[in-house]
């Protein structure tokens, strides 16, 4: 099943949101990621219009944050 079409997203949507390659391209992953990080519950909150797959940015770059880990101490 195609998750998402080819026409083009119109330019206000694009200000705001990025499509799966996009988000795929910043995160120097592949397509297939994306998707199966969505399918398992672990990507960032997606938007469905009109089976079309979006991304808000915003809620983007909040779900990177929150993956952020603290650097570990080393035992000695």
């Amino acid at each position: 099943m195609k998750q998402t079409t080819d026409t083009p997203t119109p330019s206000i949507v694009k200000a705001e949101f990025l499509e799966p390659r996009e988000l795929a391209a910043e995160l120097g992953v592949s397509v297939r990621t994306v998707h199966r990080w969505n399918t398992l519950r672990i990507g960032p909150p997606r938007t469905v219009v009109a089976r079309t797959v979006l991304y808000r940015r915003s809620t983007f770059l909040n779900w990177l944050a929150s993956r952020e880990e603290k650097p570990r101490r080393r035992r000695a």
